[in-house]
């Protein structure tokens, strides 16, 4: 008799992340990974890290590589407010 063992757990890939960010002139660039391969991903921004998420801006949309890892530049400035970051992951 041959036999095939299935087993299900519960595990749940990590989340994606920024890993870096860099500032170049008034390029803000971030970079991170763990995300499903080419999965779209939103960077949103805010002044106010209390604020509802749907009130957040999106200023830039793309694709996770096929490795899960992401690039995404914003431009800022001097005339900028300070602004928080949250990537969201969806359809």
């Amino acid at each position: 008799n041959h036999s095939i063992d299935l087993v299900i757990t519960n595990c749940q890939a990590p989340a994606p992340v920024i890993g870096g960010v860099t500032l170049s002139g008034t390029s803000l660039t971030f970079t991170g990974t763990n995300g499903a391969a080419n999965a779209t991903y939103y960077l949103l921004a805010s002044t106010n890290l209390a604020l509802p998420l749907s009130n957040w801006t999106c200023v830039a949309t793309n694709v996770f590589d096929q490795n899960g890892q992401f690039t995404c530049t914003n431009t800022t400035g001097s005339n900028f407010p300070q602004q928080f970051y949250r990537l969201l992951v969806g359809p």
